[in-house]
């Protein structure tokens, strides 16, 4: 037994020996490495830059394009104007008249390395010329002029280049010449108007690098930049109102609407009583950053709060198929029917949108004489009503009393600068109505606005015995009725001038 344990002691004395013996040293193992820097991700940049190239008898170039200028080619400047770099206006005509034409050749160079696709975006401003104004875009490719001209009407100018999107893919270049001219057969109304327009490129991503997956479609929902009078505006919804507000800028107070929700919360906003107006207050100022589509849906015309100062600006953009339907029951005052129903006192301004497919109505249980309808505003009670370049067309307006393509009645202010109504319905049974307005107090004027392919209806006579639609202006010396046609013939109380009627007829049912 005590040999046993004198064995054990020594194999354990000689394990801590072994230990002893090891400690300090290292094992071998077989070994290998690669090793990889500098890893890492660069993002590819967009980069657009663009140039305007008048015409020039000893320039370059030699575009003919068939069906404008006679046959004889177009010849450019060799250096275009750096659009990025001088902003001045690439179009500034002067004592043009009729059959007078021009071209500008427009190049957009890729200097980025991700491809791009492009959008031309028009803001337009009528001085009573527009329709005078013939355009087309004719696009060049390899130094030659492809595609086929087409003369359009220049009031298709902003629709045109806003539906036109195309791809600059990297180190590419997009060219296309933009011809223009003034009617031949353009009579005196358009001596001493005018016409101008703001050009904005926008550029975004387009679909043509592919992904580690061979996906080159990831692209293909990319946005361009919202454009707002020239400027960039970085758009986020206020979750709480729904109204878009300004990300990027803190200060600024204007309310955006770039979708169905926001022009909703627009009402709300806008009809709400809680603030007090002050002469010397700052109005609410709301601003359309994209076309809206009411299809399906009903408006509820707006009632603003007395001394409500309001400024909504569509931005050259479209409201579609607005439908404001009102009953009256013959007890309440002043059942107005629009996009804005109702004003009392305050100043508004309405400028820049237009109205596409608008249906605005008032219904009444008997013979309510203070029913009002019209596309922008029904019944405008003592407030100051401005109106700028504003468009209805294909409308229909139907009330039976005061009834207006663009106003039912006004009792106070109202100017109508470059408003027109086109192709639309205005009038209904005993109804006082007319193109641009039904009825209003002498201090309306209009400027610059056309009156074209509108229906009328009334079997209404007014107490002097005379249809308001033999076309004599009628004066009691409080107020004017009808439309547009008869006081710009007249020039009696329309203090306006270089009005535009053309195939406005009178029917004798609602059609």
């Amino acid at each position: 037994m005590k040999t046993t344990k004198r064995s054990l002691l020594a194999s354990g004395l000689a394990v801590l020996v072994c230990i002893a013996m090891l400690a300090g040293t290292t094992f071998a193992w077989f070994t290998d490495s690669v090793v990889n820097k500098g890893n890492k991700i660069q993002s590819g940049s967009l980069s657009i830059d663009a140039y305007a190239y008048d015409l020039d008898k000893d320039g370059t170039g030699g575009f003919t394009i068939e069906g404008v200028n006679g046959g004889k080619p177009f010849t450019f400047e060799e250096e275009g104007q750096n659009l990025k770099e001088d902003s001045s206006p690439i179009l500034n005509e002067t004592l043009w008249e009729p059959g007078k034409s021009s071209a500008k050749l427009l190049k957009v160079q890729n200097n980025g390395t991700l491809a791009a696709k492009i959008k031309l975006d028009f803001t337009v401003i009528d001085g009573g010329l527009q329709d005078a104004l013939w355009f087309d875009f004719v696009q060049v490719k390899d130094g030659q002029v492809t595609g086929q001209f087409t003369k359009r009407p220049m009031s298709e100018l902003a629709t045109i280049a806003q539906n036109l999107e195309l791809p600059v893919l990297k180190d590419e270049s997009l060219q296309f010449i933009l011809v223009y001219g003034m009617n031949e057969e353009a009579g005196n109304e358009y001596q001493d108007k005018s016409f101008s327009a703001d050009i904005i490129l926008n550029a975004t991503q387009y679909t043509e690098e592919e992904d580690g997956f061979g996906n080159n479609q990831y692209d293909k929902d990319a946005t361009y930049n919202t454009i707002i009078n020239g400027q960039v505006v970085d758009l986020k919804k206020d979750d709480e109102t729904g109204i878009y507000i300004n990300e990027a800028d803190p200060t600024d107070t204007t309310k955006y609407i770039a979708d169905e929700e926001s022009l909703f919360a627009f009402a709300k906003m806008a009809t709400a009583s809680t603030t007090t107006y002050a002469a010397s207050s700052e109005p609410e100022t709301y601003v359309m950053a994209a076309d809206v589509d009411l299809s399906g849906q009903a408006w509820e015309s707006l009632v603003l709060p007395s001394g409500k100062k309001l400024v909504f600006d569509g931005n050259n953009h479209t409201i579609s198929n607005l439908n404001s339907a009102v009953t009256s029951d013959n007890k309440i005052n002043y059942a107005g029917a629009g996009f804005i129903g109702c004003t009392t006192g305050g100043e508004v301004t309405v400028k820049n949108v237009t109205f596409d497919g608008a249906s605005v109505s008032v219904s009444d249980g008997g013979d309510n004489n203070q029913t009002y309808a019209g596309v922008i505003v029904g019944h405008n009670n003592d407030a100051k009503l401005t109106l700028q370049n504003i468009s209805v067309k294909n409308s229909k307006v139907v009330c039976h009393w005061q009834t207006g393509g663009i106003v039912g009645y006004s009792s106070s202010d109202l100017v109508m600068t470059a408003c027109r109504v086109e192709d639309s319905f205005v009038g209904g049974s005993k109804a006082t109505a007319g193109t641009l307005f039904g009825l209003g107090i002498v201090n309306f004027s209009a400027t610059d606005c056309v009156s074209r392919n509108v229906r009328l209806y009334t079997d209404n006579t007014n107490e002097f015995g005379n249809s308001i639609w033999d076309r004599k202006a009628v004066d009691n010396g409080q107020y004017q009725y009808g439309s547009i046609y008869e006081y710009a013939n007249k020039g009696k109380i329309f203090t306006g001038v270089n009005n535009i009627v053309e195939n406005v007829t009178i029917v004798n049912q609602e059609t």
